[in-house]
This record gives C-alpha cells, sequence and structure tokens, in this order.
C-alpha cells in the first residue's frame, strides 16, 4: 500500500541518504616521469610554416597546414607564449605520456578544432601562471582516458563559439580528469563548462573527476555547467570526488544535467557547490544521486520548483536543497529517522507531494539548515595597534535573513597568545574570527564558524605621538622607565612585555630638556627620538601659621646638591571647594604670606617649584597639601 505526505515548504536541508563510495581505481593516477627527461621548451608564438622542431631540439613537429603541434616522445615539454591557431596533441603511440609545463600560455585552436586534443591517457599538464586555452566552435580541451592537471597555477578552458561542441573541456566515455596540488581549473562553455561521455552515443559510460585538497575546480555554460552532452546522448554518469573545492554554475539551465540513465554520485571531504540559473534546478538526473558521508554538497537556484519538458519533475526549495528525479533515498539533516524510497509526485510553490511506497502511515519532520560560513561576511579585515580594544563587526550578507542571534569571538593563531573570547583584541597580532549562532526563523542554531582572520598591525612608533613624563632632577642621568600612548602607558626596557628598547641617550642629567632614542617592539615597529623634560624636585609638605584675615606660609629648601632654584607657586583654596588660587614668589627665604582670606574658613595649599631655561618653564611637581586651621 503506498500513502501520500504534503510537506509545507520550509527553508530546509534534504540529505540523500548516505551511499558510501570508495576512491575510485581511476583518480589520481598518474604517470612517473625521471627527472632528467626534459625533451623542449616551445615558445608558441614563434611557431612557423614548415618548422618540424627547434634546432637542436626533437621530439615533437609542427604542422602548419592544420595547425597540429604534435609531442612525439615522453618527457618534459615546457610551453609558453601566444599561439594561435594551435592544436596540441601527442603521437598516436599509446605508451607515451608526456608532462607538459604550461607557464603563461595562451593557446587558440584552429578553426573547427579543440586547443587540446586527446591527449595520451596519463598525460600529465603543469600549470604555472594564469594559462587560457580556446576552443574553436568546438572543445577547449578533450579527455580521451585519464589526464592529471597539477601545480600551482591556473587554466581557464574556453569554449568561445556557438556550436553544439562549445564545451570547455569534453570527456569521452569514461575518462578520467584529476585536479591536484594547487592547480585552479576554470572550464567555460557557450553550452556546458564540461561534457561527459563523448558527444554521441548511448552505451553505458561513467566519467571521474577528482579535486585534491588544496586544488579548485569552476564549471559553467552558457546552458549547464556540466552535462552529458547534447540530444540523445544518454546513459552517462559522473562521479565527482571532491576534496578541494568545487564549483558549477549555470546561466541559463540546470547547473548539472544528466539525461535519462545517468546517476550523479559525490564523495569526498570538500565543498561542492550547483547552482542552476532561475527557475531551474540545480542537478538535474532521472535516476539516482548517491552522496559520501563527508561531502559538504549545497544546491541552490532561483526559484521553489522545476520542471523540464520531457523529464520528471524536480524539487527545490529556497535554499540548500536536493533536486531528485525517479527514485532515491533521502533523510532530513536534523529530522527523523531515514524514510522509505521517495519518488516525487508533483510539487507547486507552496507544498511538496511525495509517495511513500509500502508505509501505510507516518510524518516527515523537516529543519531549517544549519547557518555556515557563507551567510555571513564581516568588516575590516585589517587595522593598526592604538592602544585600544578594535574588532569586526559581523552582519548576514546581502539577500540572507532569518538568522538567529550572532556571538562574535576572537582566538589568537600563530604566534599570537589571546584566548577564545567575545572581548575584542588589543594588541597586534593575528586572529581567528568565529561566531556563534542562535536558532532563527530560516537557519538552525551552529557554533564555531571560522569566518576568516583579523590582523592587528604594529604601529610606526615613527609616525605616532607619543610623550614621556616629566622626570625630577635626581644629581644622576635619568632614563625613562615608560611612555604614553593614546593615553595609555608602555614599558621602555629589554623584557619581552615591553614596548620600546632605548638604543641610544642624552646627558638627561641637568634641569631641563633630556631626550632617548628607542626602537619599538611589542606593538610597534620603527626607530624614534623622544624628548622630556627634567624638572626640580617636588617640594615638600610646606607649614602653615593663621593670622587675622591671613596665613603665613613656610617650607623646607633644597639640599645644597640640587641645582639653585628660587622661583615657586602657591596655590590654594578654601577647603572641598573646587576653584584654586595661584601666587607666584621669587625668594630665598621659602617663605610668603598670603591676605585677605575669609575668616573661619580653612585652606588647602601646595607648592611648587621652577626654573626657565631657554624661555620655558620646568615646573617641578606639586608638593603634597597641606590644611591650615581656621582663619582668624
Amino acid at each position: 500500500m503506498e500513502i501520500r505526505l504534503r510537506i509545507k515548504k520550509v527553508m530546509i536541508i534534504l540529505l540523500a541518504v548516505v551511499v558510501a563510495v570508495s576512491l575510485m581505481p581511476g583518480f589520481m593516477a598518474q604517470k612517473v616521469l625521471a627527472a632528467d627527461t626534459n625533451k623542449a621548451t616551445i615558445n608558441l608564438s614563434t611557431l612557423s610554416s614548415g618548422s618540424s622542431s627547434q634546432p637542436g631540439e626533437a621530439g615533437w613537429t609542427y604542422n602548419s597546414g592544420n595547425g597540429f603541434l604534435t609531442l612525439q616522445e615522453d618527457g618534459i615539454y615546457n610551453l609558453f607564449g601566444n599561439g594561435s591557431g594551435v592544436c596540441l596533441v601527442t603521437a598516436s603511440s599509446e605508451q607515451i605520456a608526456p608532462t607538459i609545463i604550461l607557464k603563461d600560455s595562451v593557446i587558440t585552436a584552429p578553426q573547427n578544432h579543440p586547443a587540446i586534443d586527446r591527449l595520451n591517457s596519463g598525460t600529465t599538464i603543469v600549470l604555472e601562471g594564469n594559462n587560457t586555452i580556446n576552443g574553436s566552435n568546438m572543445q577547449a580541451i578533450t579527455v580521451d582516458g585519464i589526464l592529471n592537471i597539477s601545480g600551482s597555477g591556473t587554466i581557464n578552458a574556453k569554449g568561445v563559439d556557438t556550436g553544439t561542441a562549445s564545451y570547455g573541456i569534453s570527456m569521452y566515455d569514461n575518462s578520467v580528469l584529476n585536479i591536484n596540488d594547487n592547480a585552479t581549473v576554470t572550464a567555460d562553455g557557450k553550452r556546458s563548462g564540461i561534457s561527459v561521455g563523448g558527444s554521441d552515443g548511448t552505451a553505458q559510460s561513467e566519467c571521474e573527476i577528482y579535486v585534491s585538497p588544496q586544488a579548485e575546480l569552476c564549471a559553467s555554460g552558457d546552458v549547464n555547467g556540466i552535462s552529458s552532452g547534447s540530444s540523445g546522448i544518454d546513459n552517462k554518469s559522473l562521479k565527482l570526488r571532491s576534496d578541494g573545492i568545487t564549483n558549477i554554475f549555470s546561466l541559463g539551465d540546470c547547473g548539472l544535467l544528466l539525461s535519462s540513465g545517468g546517476t550523479f554520485t559525490v564523495t569526498g571531504i570538500g565543498r561542492v557547490t550547483i547552482q542552476g540559473a532561475t527557475d531551474y534546478p540545480a542537478v538535474y538526473t532521472d535516476k539516482n544521486i548517491m552522496m559520501g558521508n563527508n561531502v559538504l554538497l549545497t544546491l541552490q537556484n532561483g526559484a521553489d520548483m522545476s520542471e523540464d519538458h520531457h523529464f520528471e519533475k524536480m524539487v527545490k526549495t529556497s535554499h540548500f536543497v536536493w533536486k531528485l528525479g525517479g527514485s532515491a533515498m533521502m533523510t532530513p539533516i536534523l529530522g527523523p529517522p531515514p524514510l522509505p524510497p521517495l519518488s516525487v509526485y508533483s510539487s507547486t510553490e507552496s507544498e511538496i507531494e511525495v509517495s511513500i511506497p509500502n508505509k501505510s502511515s507516518g510524518s516527515i519532520s523537516l529543519v531549517p539548515p544549519p547557518a555556515s560560513e557563507n551567510e555571513f561576511s564581516y568588516s575590516t579585515k585589517s587595522t593598526i595597534y592604538n592602544a585600544k580594544p578594535q574588532g569586526v563587526s559581523v552582519t548576514p550578507k546581502s539577500g540572507i535573513s532569518g538568522l538567529g542571534k550572532i556571538n562574535t569571538y576572537y582566538t589568537g593563531t600563530g604566534t599570537t597568545n589571546y584566548k577564545k573570547s567575545m572581548v575584542a583584541p588589543t594588541n597586534a597580532g593575528t586572529y581567528n574570527i568565529t561566531v556563534d549562532v542562535t536558532n532563527g526563523t530560516n537557519y538552525a542554531a551552529s557554533n564555531n564558524i571560522l569566518l576568516g582572520l583579523f590582523t592587528i598591525k604594529k604601529a610606526d612608533i615613527s609616525k605616532v605621538d607619543i610623550s614621556i613624563a616629566n622626570m625630577a632632577w635626581s644629581g644622576k642621568k635619568l632614563t625613562p622607565k615608560s611612555f604614553t600612548f593614546n593615553n595609555v602607558k608602555h614599558g621602555i626596557g629589554s623584557g619581552t612585555t615591553h614596548h620600546g628598547e632605548v638604543t641610544k641617550s642624552g646627558a638627561n642629567k641637568n634641569i631641563g630638556k633630556g631626550s632617548i632614542t628607542i626602537n619599538g617592539k611589542g606593538n610597534f615597529t620603527g626607530k624614534k627620538v623622544i624628548s622630556f623634560k627634567i624638572v626640580p624636585q617636588k617640594p615638600a609638605k610646606p607649614s602653615i601659621l593663621v593670622g587675622n584675615k591671613l596665613m603665613s606660609i613656610i617650607w623646607k629648601g633644597y639640599s645644597k646638591k640640587h641645582p639653585t632654584v628660587n622661583k615657586f607657586e602657591i596655590r590654594y583654596r578654601v577647603t572641598n571647594t573646587d576653584k584654586w588660587k595661584t601666587k607666584s614668589v621669587s625668594t630665598k627665604y621659602y617663605d610668603t604670606t598670603i591676605m585677605n582670606l575669609k575668616k573661619n574658613k580653612t585652606y588647602e595649599v601646595q607648592i611648587r617649584s621652577y626654573k626657565t631655561i631657554k624661555g620655558k618653564k620646568h615646573y617641578s611637581g606639586w608638593s603634597a597639601p597641606r590644611i591650615s586651621q581656621k582663619i582668624k
């Protein structure tokens, strides 16, 4: 017996049942070449009519009639330059599989030819710099057997014309494409970025693509990102193992389209994103979609349901989804136990109707997807130390809504010692930015989502305003122990917690101007000469005698060793009030009298000395305060 359940549409993730698929034998198959097998260095832009090889070099020929550049032996071939009207091929012998190094190359095919055509199985292309491969009303690259692409550069395979075979990369039946090391491969076609299973025939075929952990593949097309070729090409399947990053998208139709009899299998530990155009599904296949345990698969399009004129209807919710036609096993990511085989019955804008064979009752609960780094952006990636806490502002990306509360955390990375905290850091260093998100209307809670790095750079001490406090004369050479930046003291010394180290200093002994040269360290870099004042010692607390509306103030003079200072300032105010009055005194007897004071009031008194040097007054610190008796 079969029942049908109608499920109201929510923003959800549907995962295909996990089908563990081990690494296929064809993945990462590569031919190992001896290190001393270098064959030729070929400047593509200088190939000339009738040339068969460069002087002194064998192993390759060039036919100017059809533009074929044929590599005839095993070995390493270095290709560079802009080759126009060139089709790169290997000799017909299946025993050779050369290594081809492309360095900032541009290869444009002759009319109605691929630019790189069916290189012998096991051939390796090593990428250096940025390379472009242009087909001419045909595929840019054709793969027949195993093709390895490695290195640290990029390659853009472009099917630039409008022909029916205008693919970036075309894979013949049962071919394997391995993308290794740090290589970045972009396949862009007027029809599809990549076609699998050749251009004709209905024989069973399964192509394989492997993307290594540090590698990246992007397949895009005006019609499909990846497809099984033209109309009538059936029974073509694709196994994709992505340990790195794989992006597949279409500008006008399904992201990935496998026609009748095709199966899509995806495994690996990396990320796979497939996107269809508006009103089209991400993945369209009338057979099974199978998924390994660890791969993170994201399917997106611009509509809630899509339907092709001759395939079964496909289901689409408004965010991360699986599109399934025919039969498949499905389980919600945070929902109930695995369900029986489901087949899509029909779908509308507001609901999905499915049939569950051989089950008389039951229900399906679907949940929002957990938030991921794809939903967030954050502001400044780096700033300069300013002695204050500095952080980032994390916000949802444009078009993202329905997230819960976002909590931002900072954690030191590398040599930066900073335990995970919501408090923004102050010190120079590099910090991981992570967020925790609570449940929202469109996204489930998720913790420890890594968004990226935030760097506080060291400040150049020569370009910031810093100061050193006045230092009192001591009879000895003075060396400051700290400087002030943005109202925060920073230690000077050789310790690991200090922020400047003295490399040179002046005499720094007599009352007047002192100076030091410091190298920035800690939160600073660079070098700076900093001046400071050397001032008289602070006078001792004065004594006070009161009389009729007056008080006499007496203080102790300096020692004989102290430089002569006979100018003083006395400040006084009624106790517990704010307003000070000041009197300047020039005397060698260390006393003075202040008249016209208020009766029955007590006064607070302080004293300081000063010495004028080159027109500038150098004040001592204020003495400790003395409180008078009541004025008579």
